[in-house]
């Protein structure tokens, strides 16, 4: 099992680009974890809006591989694994978008499980059902730091 997240440059997989991977691999036990991160080279200029937001700079990002770079190491860490997120469609989607390969696995969605599980909450964005558990999120919007969340959000609620 993975907890999965990407960070992307926009909303449309079509038009928008890749800028972080994060995934924690979910061992035997909940303290067995492997990490993957990685800053993603989306070849294109990112608005600054979106690299405050982000927490990084255009350099960092062009420095960094591409998605195609990328690829077999992902496909690597996913061998075999169910992969969860929040929003999962979204993620899906541009992941999809950088390779076919990645529709052999099973993708899961931890935000239509919590909503199924009747909280009544104001929303809910990740940040918001965090809270409501008690889940401090201090890198909340960056691909590894929701996926600790979602790991989180599982360890608490259960797993879809």
């Amino acid at each position: 099992m993975i907890s999965f997240d990407l960070e992307t440059t926009g909303l449309s997989h079509r038009r928008d680009k890749i800028i972080e991977v994060g995934m924690i691999k979910i061992g035997k036990t909940w303290s067995d974890l492997t990490e993957f991160h990685s800053l993603v080279n989306p070849c294109i200029k990112v608005a600054s809006t979106r690299l405050r937001e982000f927490g990084h700079t255009q350099a960092e990002l062009d420095a960094s591989p591409t998605i195609q770079g990328l690829k077999p190491q992902i496909l690597e860490f996913m061998k075999n694994q169910r992969i969860i997120g929040y929003n999962i469609a979204f993620d899906k989607r541009f992941i999809l978008h950088a390779g076919s390969e990645f529709n052999c696995f099973e993708y899961v969605d931890m935000l239509n499980y919590i909503r199924g599980l009747g909280y009544d909450l104001p929303n809910y964005r990740l940040t918001t059902v965090a809270a409501f558990f008690g889940i401090k999120t201090p890198d909340a919007h960056t691909a590894l730091g929701d996926s600790r969340t979602v790991l989180e959000l599982m360890k608490k609620v259960g797993t879809p």
